[in-house]
């Protein structure tokens, strides 16, 4: 499954190798390819273009909307125009991926609890999820960037040890550095653990679900096409919003899959220790 590809050697292999060239690319002063040819003209495109990512969407209203009910129903309603007024185009990208993918994860979690408190379906399934719950969110606590709300140790670490400043020409509401990218971090770890760790075994725990999504082809593409798109789209939400420098969320993306490499393995190797498939047998330790 895409869980074992995750947790191969030769994706990890490729995870951590760009990582160790975006460090030396980014740690070496003569070097720097990236921040010249790629960090510095995307800085300059979006900055040219950060009313559309920058701007709350009570001011787009106010400003382009046509509509004289709509402004005024919004100029009326004071709890609505706040929630606009902290709402942007560049917040929305950043943080719409991971959040929904946590909730995502978390709703799994929840399912495959209640499942195998009311003894619902195949217990090893359940067991398996409530397991892979866990270690999600204890990879998530140490490694997994924004997806707590603040930099995890790992990243901490990380960007105390680069000390890169984040783009100016903004006020930064975050006081933390800039290298690696917490939030697209973030989003490729909880992004990659849902597409590899909880939706295959959800799929699993109904037979029919299981059986059409086995007889359809591109499943696994289409799972790592996601976790790839959702994790760019982060990506461009960080840079539009003049947060970050795009070798940031490169970086922040390798981070968060190595992350997800190393949950996989540990929940693979776990899984063939502890659970069983076989009826009488759900949990080899009890």
């Amino acid at each position: 499954g895409v869980a074992r590809i995750v947790a191969s050697r030769a994706f990890a292999g490729m995870c951590a190798v760009a990582i160790v060239v975006l460090a030396i690319d980014q740690g070496l002063e003569r070097s720097k390819l990236l921040e010249a040819y790629v960090d510095v003209p995307a800085y300059e495109y979006f900055y040219g273009r950060r009313g559309a990512y920058l701007g709350d969407l009570g001011e787009i209203v106010g400003r382009d909307t046509t509509s004289d009910v709509v402004k005024d129903f919004v100029r009326e309603t004071p709890a609505l125009g706040k929630l606009l007024s902290k709402v942007t185009l560049g917040r929305v990208l950043s943080n719409l991926p991971v959040v929904a993918a946590a909730g995502c994860i978390c709703l799994a979690g929840a399912y495959h609890g209640l499942c195998l408190a009311c003894n619902i379906g195949a217990r090893w399934i359940h067991a398996k999820g409530v397991l892979r719950f866990g270690i999600i969110v204890l990879f998530g606590y140490f490694c997994g960037g924004k997806g707590f709300g603040s930099d995890t140790v790992a990243m901490e670490f990380l960007k105390n040890s680069f000390g890169r400043q984040r783009p100016t020409g903004i006020e930064h509401g975050e006081r933390s550095l800039s290298f690696p990218s917490g939030h697209t971090n973030g989003a490729s770890f909880f992004c990659g653990a849902l597409a590899t760790l909880v939706v295959p075994n959800v799929v699993a725990s109904s037979p029919l679900v299981a059986k059409i999504w086995r007889g359809a082809r591109g499943t696994k593409a289409l799972l790592l096409a996601s976790w790839i798109v959702l994790t760019a789209v982060t990506g461009l939400g960080r840079v539009a919003s003049l947060k970050h420098w795009c070798s940031d969320c490169v970086c922040g993306t390798f981070t968060g899959a190595f992350t997800v490499s190393l949950a996989s393995t540990t929940a693979l190797a776990l899984e063939s220790k502890l659970l069983s498939r076989s009826p009488g047998h759900h949990l080899k330790s009890s």
